[in-house]
């Protein structure tokens, strides 16, 4: 083989073995680059609970790729450097560096075919394959320990947290759904239920669209505080068609018609809160064509227990009062015809009977309106049930439920390890407000401990405003409460009023 050729052969072959220890170097300088991303990635999943999700380790991948690539792009060998590191290795005193000049250069001079015989001969005893570097042992240890650490942690579980916390969402979840099907079936039942007039009243956009916007979700929050939306809105309307102003009258006004013979039946339908029939016994006492004198008896025993009703009751402004004002007027007005002419014109017996047939559709629409509130007020319980199944869940509260305790079974004197701590507070006896008070009886003095109905509803007021005010109560079920004081509150004023 020509001197040339084998010179060249030997600094090509050199070169190529230092090129193979770049890229076993840049090999494992990607593996370490991988291992510990991937172990960094991994750290933040584990760290938190969660499971590793297998497609981040892309993310490493691809970025050790790019390692390797770049390492080796940047320390790989070139001909003329690899001829300068080979001449240097195998200690050829720059002799392989001028051969490889003398050669590229094509110099073919007498002294430069001497230089590269002699250059030929030193290289003779050496093998390229002694280039090759030594595995660098120490990054090789770190990128496998960084590696199988990386492994190990793909097959970390989720923590129980985790797991219960994916538990509870897929619970509430399920949940959900079957009490949104259950909100919107309750509210279609509800309309198809009410006849025409009621439904009429029932018909509300805004409830219509929170219904259809209520839909399934993880979070327990949530779900309570669109389930509260829908019941602040059926409590709106609910106070839309409040009657109790009118059934407040019409209930003082039935005690006084009771009293009258003529006046009876429309009486005990008032008193019965039977609007609809009330309205029926109301509209048999408009005039006949020839009103007989008990027609106008009744008519005017009818306005006689307006007006005495009118003196217990001249402070309510209710539509109720003004309409059956307005009748009894007409009524006085058709007596007095009737006294002066000896008849009456068509002309009042007409107004008369518009003013009975107002008074007839008023209490319809109020029996429509109280048939509405309680079609209402039922759908609201229904919610109120929706709302506790989803605070509460299906299943005891808390991580783990708890053991109750029989105080019975405990020995005289015991002292519970609660005492003294933030959550269990003792009273001091003797201080504080008392709501009891002394009335002078006629002989001597006697000691109420009841209290009145004006401190009672002071102290709705304040149980209220205590449990609003506490911060371990969620804003959701805040106003359920509210509005239950409130109803409790509205019902004893309406047996107070009944008994005035």
């Amino acid at each position: 083989m020509d001197i040339k050729h084998r010179i060249k052969a030997f600094a090509e072959a050199g070169r190529e073995q230092l090129n193979a220890g770049e890229r076993m170097r840049a090999g494992l300088w990607a593996l370490l680059a991988f291992g510990a991303v991937a172990l960094v990635v991994e750290l933040v999943f584990v760290l938190r609970g969660y499971r590793v999700a297998r497609l981040i380790l892309l993310l490493p991948l691809f970025l050790s790729m790019a390692v390797a690539f770049s390492t080796y792009l940047r320390f790989r060998f070139s001909s003329r450097r690899a001829v300068g590191h080979i001449d240097r290795f195998f200690d050829l005193k720059e002799g392989l560096v001028t051969a490889d000049e003398h050669i590229r250069e094509g110099r073919a001079d007498e002294i430069h075919a001497l230089q590269l015989e002699h250059t030929g001969r030193a290289i003779e005893p050496h093998d390229p394959v002694s280039l090759r570097p030594a595995l660098p042992r120490r990054l090789l240890t770190l990128a496998v320990a960084l590696v199988i650490a990386s492994l190990g942690l793909l097959f970390v579980d989720d923590s129980l947290a985790v797991r219960q916390a994916r538990a509870e969402e897929e619970a509430v979840l399920a949940l959900s759904e079957e009490l949104a099907e259950e909100v919107a079936e309750a509210l279609e039942e509800m309309m198809d239920e009410a006849d025409e007039e009621v439904a009429e009243l029932l018909k509300d956009k805004e409830l219509k669209e929170l219904v259809e916007q209520f839909q399934a979700d993880t979070d327990r929050r949530a779900v309570m505080r669109k389930l509260s939306e829908i019941d602040r809105r059926l409590a709106q309307k609910q106070g839309e068609l409040d009657t109790r102003a009118d059934e407040n009258y019409l209930m003082a006004l039935a005690e006084n018609l009771r009293q009258s013979k003529e006046t009876a039946a429309l009486g005990n339908a008032l008193s019965q809160r039977n609007y609809r029939k009330a309205a029926s016994e109301l509209e048999k006492m408009q005039l006949s064509d020839n009103p007989s004198a008990q027609e106008r008896k009744t008519l005017e025993q009818l306005s006689a227990r307006i007006g005495e009703t009118e003196k217990s009751m001249s402070s309510n402004q209710s539509g109720a009062r003004r309409d059956a004002k307005g009748m009894s007027e007409q009524i006085n007005k058709m007596s007095q015809e009737q006294k002066k002419n000896g008849q009456c014109s068509s002309e009042c017996k007409s107004c008369t009977n518009d003013s009975i047939c107002k008074n007839c559709n008023s209490m319809n629409k109020l029996g429509a309106r109280k048939d509405a509130q309680a079609a209402l007020e039922k759908l609201r319980k229904q919610l109120q049930g929706c709302q506790s199944c989803m605070g509460q869940g299906k299943k005891p509260g808390g991580q783990g439920a708890g053991e109750g305790v029989d105080r019975s079974s405990r020995p005289p004197g015991y002292v519970s390890p609660a005492i003294g701590t933030p959550e269990h507070l003792s009273g001091q006896l003797g201080e504080g407000e008392s709501e009891k008070q002394i009335e002078e009886a006629a002989s001597g003095s006697g000691t109420a401990s009841g209290i009145g109905a004006d401190a009672a509803e002071v102290d709705y007021d304040r149980q209220v405003e205590a449990f609003v005010r506490r911060e371990d109560i969620p804003e959701e079920m805040k106003h359920g409460v509210k509005t239950y004081f409130e109803n409790i509150q509205k019902l004893e004023n309406e047996q107070r009023e009944g008994a005035k």
